[in-house]
This record gives C-alpha cells, structure tokens and sequence, in this order.
C-alpha cells in the first residue's frame, strides 16, 4: 500500500484528496475480523460499501472539512508549525496536519482511540513517512491543567474537531485552551451546524437514542439542552472518572458569544458541506464543488452549512 504521494509542501485540496484515500485504502486493509472491533473508530469513517459515486462525495466532504485550517498551515512561514489536537479521537486529522508539515501534540482519553491514532502513525512510518506527532493517553483537562506551564503560548493551531459538543465543563476549557495560543494563534472549532434543521433533527434523535441506551439519566446531570453523563474513560494517571456532555448543541452564534466571554475577541467562520449525497451524485464531483463554492458565498443560505469551522483568538 504506498504512502500518500507527498512532495513538500502539496496544494492543499490535493494533500486531503491523497490522505483520504489512503485511509481509504488502509481501512479498506484493515476491515477483517480481528481488526476490525480493535479499528472500529476508524472504521466508521468510511462506508467501505459505498459506490464510487458516494465514495466521491465523501472525499469531497473531508477535502471542504480540513481545507480552511490546512490553507492557515499553509500561510504559515516554512518553519515547522505547532498543532494541538483537543481530542483527538483515532488520530486521522493529528496525522494529516503532520503530513502538511506541523509538529502536532494530539491528546484524547479514550484509550482504543489513542491506540488507534497510534497504529495509524505507526502505519505510516513504516511505509516511510515518519511524522512530528505526539499521540498522549490522557484527560484533556488534567494533560492541560499540568501543561500550561511549560507549553503556553507555543501553539499556531489548538484543534477541536467533534467534540465541543462533549466536552465539559465548556465554559472552562474556551479560557484554559486560549493560555495554550501563541501570539497570532488560533482555536480552531469544526463543529456539525445544528442551525441547520435538519442537521437539529438529526442530533436530536441521535441525543435520545443515547439516553435510551443508557437507560438512566439522573436529574442533577440534565443541564439545559443536553445531558451530562459519566463517561466509562478514566484518566490513566490519577483515576478520575470523565464526564461528557451528550451532543450538547452549539450552533456558531452561540460558540461566538461564549468565546468573546473566554476573552476571544477576532473570528473567522467558515461554511461546509452544502449539497446532500443523492444530489451530489446526480452533479458528480465537478459540479458539486463550484456550487459549494457558489453557496458558501451567498449571505442567507451560508450559515445553513452542515459544518461550521469557527477561527478564533
């Protein structure tokens, strides 16, 4: 299986367009028994069973997904970057900021999503693409808590992708990730957009199905419009048990205010993700992406993106 065809520093639509095929072709490698539960994270990215049609539309989706925060890399000198990922889940996007040049420090909790991130780097070494990636097995408040010290001010990019939507308490990370920026450094948030209502609708469902899994949910965890449950991670170095919000929603106004009251006072929002798969396959990708591009610049109907991608420092 070769490696991404990486020279440099790539264009970056065309660095994501070669990373998700790789990952393709490595989950693709991957989905056996055995493996598959051990990657099932992974996995779930991709629908291994899709048509080309749909596989394209995918592709094109995680291209308008990391596109705005590669193109900052990007802007950045050629002196190496320095990326934080909150949360890092599997990993995928720790190693794709590597292959853009950065040097990431990516921390997640959920121990077979660190094992995970860490088989995908190791997967990638081995076929000769070693990276600037530090891939830690902690609680993202305590690794913060204990690294403000010796790791402020350092970071162009702090990276949260998914998991706004989890983390808790919120209202405490906006402040203590904002410690962790250097001077012209961003929090960058990609977040799906539940301004859109059928997005709402989706979550909305997804929320209860969760609830009635668990079965249980005590009064003193229901907070607002969302739900506080003990997650089953622990972190690895004092035991303290994680607590998740359940898809708590953030639409980007209200991101917006919470960061200005973090003490975040420039920001950059960016649109994704606009045409559905049925239509996306009746217009193929060459069509698909001019009228993203079209949509994204249309005042009412940008905001209704399936994903929002929120800059702020």
């Amino acid at each position: 299986m070769a490696t991404p065809d990486i020279q440099g520093r790539p264009e970056p639509a065309r660095l994501c367009e070669d990373y998700y095929d790789w990952c393709l072709r490595l989950a693709r490698a991957w989905d056996r028994p055995g493996q598959a539960k051990e990657m099932r994270g992974f996995l779930r990215l991709f629908d291994l069973g899709a048509d080309p049609a749909r596989q394209a539309y995918e592709r094109n989706v995680f291209v308008q997904r990391h596109l705005p925060v590669l193109q900052h890399l990007f802007s950045l000198p050629t002196t190496q970057s320095q990326v934080l990922d909150c949360a890092c889940g599997t990993g995928y996007q720790a190693l794709l900021f590597a292959l853009a040049g950065a040097q990431v420090t990516a921390v997640d909790v959920y121990d077979k999503g660190v094992a995970a991130a860490r088989r995908l780097a190791q997967a990638l070494a081995t076929e000769g693409r070693p990276l600037a990636v530090d891939i830690i097995h902690r609680d993202l408040f305590a690794y913060l808590e204990e690294s403000c010290r010796e790791l402020a001010g350092r970071f162009d990019v702090v990276w949260v992708s998914e998991a706004i939507s989890h983390i808790h308490p919120l209202e405490e990370f906006l402040p203590l990730a904002r410690r962790f920026l250097a001077p012209e450094g961003w929090l960058v948030v990609c977040e799906t957009n539940v301004a859109n209502p059928l997005v709402r609708r989706k979550i909305d469902q997804e929320r209860l199905e969760a609830y009635q899994k668990r079965k249980v949910c005590p009064a003193e965890f229901r907070e607002k419009d969302y739900w506080l449950f003990p997650a089953r991670y622990q972190d690895p170095v004092s035991g303290r048990e994680v607590v998740q919000a359940n898809e708590r929603m953030i639409p980007a106004s209200l991101l917006r205010r919470m960061l200005l009251q973090a003490g975040y006072r420039q920001f950059q929002a960016h649109y994704r993700t606009f045409v559905p798969p049925p239509l996306s396959g009746l217009l193929g990708v060459g069509l698909v992406r001019p009228l993203e591009d079209l949509l994204v610049r249309l005042p009412l109907l940008r905001q209704l993106g399936i994903r929002y991608i929120l800059f702020a420092r």
